[in-house]
């Protein structure tokens, strides 16, 4: 298999044979090979030169240069891609090959090649792969190719923008344009000496085109008018079918016979029928996937950044990212969040019809205005700005809604729901608002640390004092003393300070308070002998902190 790959070159020139003898000093240099493969294309070989390997501490890489980037942005391509209806994608067969060598250079692209009976030497005519200069050298050859050979501009720019290598990946406004620019476009390349392998349309986006033109045909024509004629009658299915070159003449100059019968005859050999068609609508998918951002500043900024190089794409006009970007992606991100959960009612406003008896938003006052779903509050006659008197109609769970609910309460530093709940609605009513507030403060890492409770450690055991003796216990047999915080008396009609001493039964609990006038020895004396006279004697007085 390997050996049919230099078999195969050697058919087509990129490779020819030479000899010893036919060596140009200083300019000879033997090129190392292997065979690569693909396992998703079995059965095909490619042989691949290692120009990157060196003899006495020189190769062949180590004296070409690399050049100018030439490729166009791949991101670039990706979403042009995207933008039209009508999708097309080619490929050039073996563009490195396509690619001629100087003869006086091909001396330095050698290889050698055993045999069972001696060693061969063959050198490349054309492009190799693995030569550091090659992948620019090939997109200057089909640029040039362009310059010299495209019959408009609107061709060359095709070559300049949409290639990526020998890939084109691009789409267009209608089925009718992509195949004249892409007829252009691949006789352009043969005029080069470039050979288009295929043009694949994208069968998805084939299969809505054919589909809606059918539903065209229907909506704006009868079944009467129009009947299905058999491939035997039909002389355009000759040519596709095949037939006999000595039949063509009699039977595509000239029409079937039934023509010339009676038109009411015709009703035996054509047919119709009616075939209910619908119209497809491919869905597009969402160039950013939000789901992936945990964070509505982060969702935020890709957003603009993205419409940002979308501009500049238009333009062609290299600007930095403004608040006008923010502003404006913001919009979009609310109006996406709108059309996934009520798509359907905005329709049905567009339309001017009724919502259905379920529907959530006839507890409200809906309306279209600046492309946003807005509620007609009572509030019109106030002095509030514009979005307070019409907020715009969110979701809460939708997942965007959610994301920027996140942010709200981030703002407003990990307050109460309430709160929170105030600042959203000043510019938007949210469905769900309160419980999607409350799930978030529940979630929230920041506001579970600062209302949790810390670590209560367990209390020791009581002491003995606080235990009777008897079955009968004595109020007041082991009491507790402490003062309390001092507090102001009218003693003879004057203001003074005074104390409260306080006696506390360390077993029941009763409590006993004298009034001392001062902290003094004396004083707390004299409010112990009173307490005596009125509770008796203590077998124990402490002040523990029990």
């Amino acid at each position: 298999m390997y050996q049919k790959t230099l078999d195969t070159d050697l058919e087509k020139g990129y490779v020819k044979s030479v000899t010893f003898s036919d060596t140009t000093p200083n300019r000879v240099w033997y090129l190392p090979h292997h065979p690569v493969t693909n396992p998703n294309k079995p059965g095909k070989v490619r042989r691949v030169s290692n120009a990157a390997t060196t003899f006495k501490g020189n190769s062949m890489n180590s004296n070409l240069l690399t050049g100018p980037d030439l490729l166009n942005n791949l991101v670039g391509l990706l979403l042009r891609f995207r933008e039209k209806p009508v999708a097309i994608t080619a490929d050039i067969e073996a563009m490195f090959k396509q690619v001629g060598i100087m003869e006086t250079d091909q001396p330095s692209m050698r290889f050698p090649w055993p045999t069972e009976r001696s060693i061969k030497q063959f050198q490349y005519t054309r492009l190799i792969f693995g030569a550091r200069c090659s992948p620019t050298t090939a997109i200057f050859v089909l640029q040039k190719t362009a310059n010299d050979f495209s019959p408009n501009q609107a061709v060359k720019d095709l070559v300049y923008n949409i290639f990526y290598m020998d890939d084109f990946v691009h789409s267009f406004e209608t089925f009718q344009k992509a195949k004249d620019n892409t007829a252009l476009l691949k006789k352009t390349l043969s005029k080069g000496g470039t050979a288009v392998l295929a043009w694949v349309k994208s069968t998805d986006k084939l299969n809505v085109y054919v589909s809606n033109r059918v539903r065209e045909i229907q909506d704006n024509s009868s079944s009467d008018s129009w009947y299905h004629i058999s491939g035997k009658n039909n002389p355009a299915d000759h040519v596709s079918r095949g037939i006999d070159p000595d039949e063509l003449p009699k039977l595509w100059l000239t029409p079937p016979s039934f023509l010339f019968e009676p038109k009411d005859s015709w009703n035996t050999i054509l047919s119709a029928e009616k075939i209910n068609v619908t119209k497809i609508q491919q869905p597009v998918k969402a160039i950013i996937d939000v789901e992936r951002f945990s964070k509505w500043t982060k969702l935020l900024k890709a957003t603009a950044q993205v419409f940002r190089f979308l501009d500049i794409n238009k333009t062609k006009q290299k600007r930095a990212l403004n608040c006008t970007d923010i502003e404006k992606s913001r919009n979009r991100l609310s109006k996406a969040s709108q059309q996934t959960f009520f798509g359907t009612s905005i329709c049905l406003l567009n339309q001017k019809k009724s919502f259905p008896t379920k529907n959530k938003l006839l507890q409200l006052s809906p309306f279209l205005q600046d492309i946003f779903l807005r509620d007609d509050d009572r509030t019109k006659r106030s002095t509030l700005c514009y979005n307070t008197k019409h907020p715009i109609i969110l979701n809460a769970k939708e997942f965007i809604t959610r994301l920027f609910l996140i942010k709200c309460h981030e703002i407003c530093m990990h307050f109460g729901t309430e709160y929170i709940k105030n600042y959203v609605q000043q510019n938007f009513y949210v469905f769900g608002l309160r419980d999607a507030l409350r799930s978030i403060t529940y979630r929230c890492f920041d506001c579970r640390r600062f209302k949790g409770q810390g670590l209560q450690p367990a209390m020791a055991d009581l002491p003995d004092i606080r235990f009777p003796r008897d079955q009968s216990p004595v109020v007041f047999a082991n009491v507790g003393i402490d003062y309390n915080v001092p507090f102001t008396v009218i003693q003879r009609k004057k203001e003074e300070k005074a104390y409260m001493c306080l006696f506390n039964c360390l077993v029941t609990r009763a409590a006993h308070m004298e009034v001392t006038e001062d902290l003094t020895t004396t004083t707390f004396m004299t409010a112990i002998r009173r307490f005596i006279a009125r509770r008796g004697q203590p077998r124990l007085s402490t002040n523990p902190q029990t």
